[in-house]
């Protein structure tokens, strides 16, 4: 079974796709705990939803940078912990500067 797990671990590994990344920058980035931190996931011990926004030079041309984050997170008492997702949407292609 060990080795069945490496070969997967292999392979998935090697799937070729190609990512861009580029970390999002809030001014209030200490509102959402879960973009901050994943660790901080149920520390409210209640229900907890986060929204960031920000457009970035909207002066450009092609209406600059759009960066959107949600996050959701609720303490869970049967494994003494939290859980929570984070969505996080940030448009910044390559832009014609002006």
């Amino acid at each position: 079974m060990n080795y069945f797990k490496k070969i997967i671990f292999t392979v998935f590994l090697f799937i070729g796709t190609t990512t861009y990344s580029q970390d999002p920058h809030f001014t209030q980035f200490y509102s959402n705990p879960l973009a901050l931190n994943p660790a901080f996931a149920g520390s409210a011990r209640c229900s907890r939803v986060a929204f960031n926004y920000r457009l970035q030079w909207p002066e450009l041309s092609g209406g600059g940078y759009k960066t959107f984050s949600m996050s959701y997170d609720q303490f869970l008492n049967t494994v003494k912990g939290g859980i929570g997702f984070n969505y996080m949407y940030d448009d910044s292609h390559n832009r014609p500067l002006a």
